[in-house]
């Protein structure tokens, strides 16, 4: 079994999809809360392999199908759409049958979610991102960690490691009161996350959240206490 099919590396990548940290899941698991980090931490880099009925309870925790998370030689038809889903979590990859090919697979690098890309430095703006799990560390140089500061369904997805990587800062991130509540540091974008993987924002929501967060800002501390200040990036950054 290649790596990325492994139930380790399908219980981390629906973890980070869902904003949890291996202590949350672990808990949520029914570990106890002072091993429940290490527990998952074994799962996931595969010292140790979860037996069935932990891995159902890692699914509902998870919010997916155990088999999304488990996927073995291929018998039948539900197994073999697990494997195309974890390919295309991976990879991008989109699946499709012609009839050149004679009912054959064929895979392209296709699948594409539109979302607001933030960029230090630079204004706000729409991408078309590869939706693998690969493309989207691309987009923001690492590991990626959807973070969920808004009512709706709609997410901010940056790097994990940003802010003790000493990346740029890029811009805050405000409640309803305009009150800083975090700041983004290196590339990040906005994506909906409603379903079991990231997808792309409506026109109405791109159109929003791209006036919301259309400049970039210094991270400023002003009267002992840090604001987000923004600027207008120069006339070449611009997009």
């Amino acid at each position: 079994m290649s790596d990325f099919m492994s139930p380790g590396r399908r219980i981390r990548h629906y973890r980070i999809l869902r904003g949890m940290t291996q202590k949350a899941l672990g808990i949520a698991a029914g570990f106890p809360p002072g091993t429940a980090d290490i527990r998952i931490a074994q799962y996931e880099s595969g010292a140790r392999m979860p037996k069935h009925a932990l891995l159902c309870t890692l699914a509902e925790a998870l919010g997916v199908s155990p088999s999304a998370l488990d996927i073995p030689r291929i018998k039948s038809r539900e197994i073999l759409n697990q494997l195309l889903l974890a390919l295309e979590d991976e990879y991008g990859l989109t699946v499709t049958i012609t009839k050149k090919t004679r009912g054959a697979f064929t895979m392209e690098n296709q699948k594409k979610i539109k979302v607001v890309l933030l960029e230090p430095g630079k204004l706000a703006r729409t991408a078309e991102i590869d939706a693998s799990l690969a493309g989207m560390q691309k987009v923001v140089g690492g590991l990626i960690e959807p973070f969920y500061p808004f009512e709706e369904q709609v997410c901010i997805v940056c790097n994990e490691e940003s802010k003790i990587n000493g990346m740029r800062p890029n811009r805050s991130v405000k409640n309803d009161d305009g009150v800083m509540v975090d700041f983004i540091f290196g590339p990040a974008f906005i994506c909906d996350c409603r379903g079991e993987n990231l997808d792309s924002l409506s026109d109405e929501q791109i159109d929003r959240y791209g006036k919301m967060f259309r400049y970039p800002e210094h991270l400023a501390r002003v009267n002992g206490t840090l604001l987000g200040i923004p600027y207008r990036p120069r006339p070449e950054q611009e997009r």
